[in-house]
């Protein structure tokens, strides 16, 4: 098909174009895509992950109702995506999720919302992905 066939021709194109980057700018993307952790020391360089990881190592284990609030963008979705696929391929808990419909909710996790997703999941851990920043009232 159309679709496909262009695609590919993208995809070509960019490997192509992509081989002819002079090499210092290769070095730079290669130590992007291979990182290494001696140049980053911090494994948790945002405030408060580690504690973050702590509460969903024990949600985890004591196999607690975990909820997942995400946002309705393109990068809300696929957070929200990929975290559920760690779940199911990870752990044996299934969490409930939820995305706010752009037409008729607010953005983030307000207080509406919040209620509506207690009420279904009766979740012990609410995980916010892509929102929640500005949301104190809900969360």
């Amino acid at each position: 098909s159309f679709i496909a066939s262009s695609a590919t021709r993208s995809t070509v194109g960019f490997f192509a174009a992509f081989s002819f980057i002079p090499s210092q700018t290769q070095q730079k993307s290669n130590g992007f895509y291979k990182a290494n952790p001696k140049l980053n020391p911090s494994r948790y360089p945002l405030p408060d992950a580690s504690k973050a990881s702590v509460r969903l190592l024990a949600a985890i284990q004591n196999n607690e109702r975990i909820a997942i609030f995400g946002d309705y963008d393109a990068d809300g979705i696929t957070s929200v995506s990929i975290l559920l696929r760690f779940f199911h391929e990870c752990t044996p808990l299934r969490p409930g999720w939820k995305l706010p419909n752009r037409q008729t909710d607010h953005y983030d996790l307000d207080l509406v919302a919040a209620k509506k997703m207690v009420a279904e999941f009766q979740p012990t851990l609410v995980i916010c992905i892509d929102n929640g920043t500005n949301a104190a009232e809900g969360v």
